[in-house]
């Protein structure tokens, strides 16, 4: 199976990067594994700096100009390279507000892995993703945030999304409390 994985930022190593430095090592037998990220600095995880990598670069906007065109291309060209690769599953590490997007920009399940419950309250707010799509066409730059494209395509609903791996019972229990129709996967 090839699983990608999906991590925005892999610029300091913590408990996350440690779980998925574990995970890879215990699967890396029978499965392939690549990281899609924005940035990455090599660390002392032997098997996650093994993986294949793939860090999306592209140019940053000069004094702020442009921002949400080059951000929008940035996330376009992180899915593109995914679908190039061909995954059986994508897996959102850390990146549990990407679900809705990454669900409709790939072709395969979209699985986040949640490494905790402190952050669901602020990555999962109550606002849904159709209040800034009307609060994008009400402002007078409508055209241009339209042919950008969003910027940051963080939502609170899961999209597409069937199931959810969480570390422990009571992260499962919290995510339940946002997301009552997906699966809890307790690993």
């Amino acid at each position: 199976m090839r699983i990608a994985i999906v991590q925005r930022s892999f610029y300091t190593p913590g408990g996350a990067e440690r779980v998925l430095d574990q995970l890879i090592h215990h699967l890396a037998s029978r499965h392939e594994f690549a990281i899609f990220t924005f940035e990455y600095q090599t660390m002392d995880y032997q098997d996650l700096n093994a993986a294949k990598l793939f860090v999306i670069k592209t140019q940053r906007p000069l004094h702020r100009h442009l921002r949400r065109y080059f951000d929008a291309k940035r996330y376009k060209q992180l899915t593109n390279a995914i679908n190039q690769w061909h995954p059986d599953v994508v897996v959102l590490n850390m990146e549990i507000e990407l679900a809705e997007w990454m669900s409709s920009a790939v072709d395969v399940p979209v699985v986040p892995y949640l490494h905790g419950y402190m952050e669901l309250s602020s990555r999962l707010s109550k606002e849904p993703s159709a209040n800034a799509t009307h609060h994008f066409n009400a402002n007078p730059l409508r055209l241009y945030r339209r042919l950008a494209g969003e910027p940051n395509p963080r939502s609170a609903y899961p999209g597409k999304c069937k199931s959810v791996i969480c570390v422990g019972n009571h992260a499962a229990a919290q995510l339940t409390k946002y997301w009552p129709q997906v699966k809890t996967l307790v690993v």
